[in-house]
């Protein structure tokens, strides 16, 4: 689900801890909160900056795409099967 925004261009605010690095390292634009308590003001700034943001993950797609289409994924799930 979470790629599935990501490839969409939404702008994303996840939490620190969780197991993302591939996503920033392929180039996927998104913003984390170390505590759930930063969430507020990362959201109030968030829409503070939305035009910009939005801006800023219009080129989701092609990074999750290299990491997770079919063309890349087909055929490891053949290589399953052989």
């Amino acid at each position: 689900a979470m790629q599935e925004h990501f490839h969409a261009g939404t702008v994303v605010i996840t939490g620190a801890w969780l197991p993302y690095d591939v996503f920033r390292e392929a180039g996927v634009c998104f913003w984390t909160v170390r505590d759930r308590a930063e969430l507020g003001s990362a959201l109030a700034q968030c829409l503070r900056e939305l035009e910009d943001r939005r801006a800023a993950c219009v080129g989701n797609a092609d990074p999750i795409l290299g990491l997770s289409g079919w063309s890349n994924t087909a055929p490891q799930w053949s290589a399953l099967y052989d």
